[in-house]
């Protein structure tokens, strides 16, 4: 299965939901698959998807962080550094975050 991010994607899970008779609510994961697990396209993911917030049924974003970043699959293992998925450092995280802040108070 690929990214399901997008629009079409989200209103498709919304109508799994609504079939079921669950609650229309949505966590939308920016990292794993949505980036195919390349750190650096999670802002791309994170920005598409800032942009559908307007939607109530969309309740929040994820994204895969750590204090360092990347990720370490060898010794010695190096502080903050992810030891599983690839992961933004706490800046990127920080910025992402703040620009969601900025951009939701200027609509």
């Amino acid at each position: 299965m690929g990214p399901n991010c997008d629009p079409e994607s989200v209103q498709k899970a919304l109508q799994l939901l609504q079939a079921q008779h669950l609650e229309e609510r949505l966590l939308i994961d920016c990292a794993h698959g949505n980036s195919g697990k390349d750190l650096k396209r999670q802002r791309q993911v994170f920005e598409m998807c800032v942009e559908q917030l307007d939607h109530p049924s969309i309740r929040g974003l994820m994204l895969e962080s750590n204090i360092h970043e990347g990720r370490q699959s060898t010794h010695p293992l190096s502080y903050g550094v992810s030891i599983t998925d690839p992961c933004l450092g706490w800046e990127e995280t920080e910025d992402l975050i703040l620009s969601m802040t900025m951009s939701s108070v200027q609509k």
